[in-house]
């Protein structure tokens, strides 16, 4: 027998893993071990980290971001075809579409934004807004070097390619005559060639930075190969999207981060409308016991009457089928144990609808728009309508002000002016610049009460006119032209009238009582001359408010 002493065995050693391992206690490197806790700039494992998010946990999928490099996170391949797929959604998907055009259509209006000069020279500002209405507001074949849109209509059509594609470039052309007129180019033209041996080093999906990381050129892609290709300086060819992050070379799809939601919004639409249509065409269940047995089906037969047989003779009863029952009376004969039932679908089922609610509400919070405002604002009430439509209108004066106004509206409208300053058909000014942008009128669920409230704070000196003009999407200096205009020919209309017909017609009596006095003024006497009515004597003096907000008076 093997010897005993000091009471330990000796058999065999040591056995491995016995007794108790040196420093048991758990210890934060063990811990930064199994939770891979790692230093983002050594590298090195760490103890623990503050936010548990950052840690990798049983349960949850694993977040792959391998880099935040701005240019390495949006590269040219990846921007490609979030275009392909933004497209094909706006092509096939109602989700999508109203995104694109109801962005679109809230930013720009149906009309468009238009300038207003704000020089000094009354006169001169009247002149330019008339010629730019002109030149590039009626016919397109004056505005667009393709003949498509003119400045009004290329509004929303640029908003809808930046929501879209991501972007959308415009550059400026003179035409024969020296006028300034638009090329547009859509997102997909401007990437790197695809030319073999070609160094593009210098160039990150199109664009040439400098060392600031500004653009100072981009390459235009001039085939369908993606081979040939003009480069043009950034300084003549403008770029309109809406930031992303900061340090991305190019911008995303809007409908990148809503994508795969819009397009299982489809799938599940379209499984139950495939649903529906087959369930459509089964009027009739029959349940039996020998319903899993092949062959032994029940039939349904008619029991008034026989077959007949090519001589007419009976063949026994005669199968029918469902058209025939509908048509004609019949019974069907169940066997024992079965049973027939009306088919009814039990789709949609109870979670479809909470289901199709939550998936509409995060496509549309990912266009950053309220999903009420987009979709459905029925049932929300009137307090949060108009709490939902503010922060809407936020949303859309921010596109109006850093994309449409700052990146196409402005440039478009300086050159255009600039172009025809130069070309000696308007007179040059040393503060030719300045100009301010009307806007379309503000959304509203009730024009009467919103409106009639802005009257109030008129009326109490708290806006001015044309503050409350600017906001009903009004420019006022052009009402009241119309509105003088619009007297002075009714009144010609009028003395014209009684000479013809020798009757004396009285203006109030045939449009109203109006409350601008310009008759002494079309008869060559000073309106200041005109006698005063006791209401208008006892009336407090109005008070005068800025004409115009100079907010825009330094902006080149």
């Amino acid at each position: 027998m093997a010897s005993k002493s000091n009471g330990k065995s000796s058999w065999g050693g040591a056995r491995k893993g016995a007794g108790r391992p040196k420093g048991s206690g758990k210890t934060l490197s063990n811990v930064a071990n199994k939770l891979d806790l790692y230093d983002g700039n050594t590298g090195q494992k760490v103890d623990f980290h503050a936010w548990e998010t950052v840690v990798r946990q049983p349960g949850r999928s694993y977040i792959y971001m391998p880099t935040l490099a701005p240019s390495r996170e949006l590269w040219q391949g990846t921007r490609e075809q979030l275009i392909r797929k933004a497209r094909w959604l706006y092509n096939n998907h109602g989700f999508a579409r109203r995104i694109v055009n109801g962005i679109a259509r809230y930013t720009a209006g149906a009309t468009g934004l238009w300038p207003i000069p704000r020089t000094e020279d009354a006169e001169w500002n009247r002149t330019v807004a008339d010629s730019f209405f002109q030149n590039n507001c009626t016919e397109p074949f004056a505005f667009d070097v393709a003949a498509q849109l003119n400045f009004a209509s290329a509004q929303m059509q640029v908003m809808r390619q930046v929501i879209c594609d991501g972007e959308f470039f415009w550059q400026p052309v003179l035409s024969k005559t020296g006028r300034g007129m638009v090329r547009f180019l859509s997102a997909e033209k401007v990437k790197n060639s695809n030319k073999p041996g070609l160094d593009q080093s210098k160039w990150s999906d199109g664009v040439m930075l400098g060392d600031y990381g500004r653009p100072m050129k981009y390459r235009v892609i001039t085939d369908a190969d993606g081979i040939e290709f003009e480069d043009v300086s950034a300084s003549e060819l403008y770029c309109v999207s809406r930031m992303h992050r900061w340090g991305y070379v190019r911008q995303p799809s809007w409908l990148a981060g809503a994508a795969n939601k819009i397009q299982d919004v489809g799938e599940i639409q379209n499984y139950l409308q495939q649903s529906y249509k087959m369930a459509a065409q089964v009027a009739f269940v029959i349940y039996s016991p020998e319903a899993g047995q092949i062959g032994l089906g029940t039939q349904l037969r008619k029991t008034a009457g026989l077959g007949l047989g090519g001589e007419g003779q009976p063949t026994g009863p005669q199968q029918i089928t469902t058209d025939m029952l509908y048509a004609q009376s019949g019974v069907p004969q169940l066997k024992p144990g079965e049973r027939m039932e009306a088919f009814k679908s039990e789709q949609p089922g109870s979670t479809f609808a909470p289901l199709m609610d939550a998936l509409t509400r995060d496509i549309a919070w990912s266009a950053d728009v309220s999903p009420e405002l987009l979709w459905n604002i029925a049932n929300i009430g009137g307090a949060n309508t108009r709490y939902v439509i503010a922060d809407g209108q936020t949303f859309f004066e921010e596109l109006q002000n850093n994309v449409l106004i700052t990146q196409f509206c402005r440039p478009y409208y300086k050159f255009w002016l600039w172009s025809e300053i130069e070309a000696g058909r308007i007179p040059a000014r040393d503060d030719w610049w300045r100009h301010e942008w009307g806007t379309p009128r503000k959304p509203t669920v009730d024009f009467g009460r919103d409106t009639a409230m802005l009257i109030q704070l008129a009326e109490k000196s708290i806006l001015a006119d044309d503050t409350i003009a600017g906001l009903l999407g009004y420019d006022l200096e052009h009402q009241d032209r119309s509105k003088i205009e619009r007297r002075i020919m009714r009144e010609r209309m009028i003395e014209d009238a009684e000479k013809q017909y020798g009757v004396d017609l009285d203006y109030n009596d045939l449009f109203g009582t109006e409350q601008i006095k310009v008759a002494e003024v079309n008869k060559g006497e000073d309106p200041t001359s005109a006698p005063v009515t006791e209401d208008e004597e006892d009336a407090p003096a109005e008070t005068k408010e800025g004409a115009m907000s100079f907010a825009a008076l330094n902006r080149l």
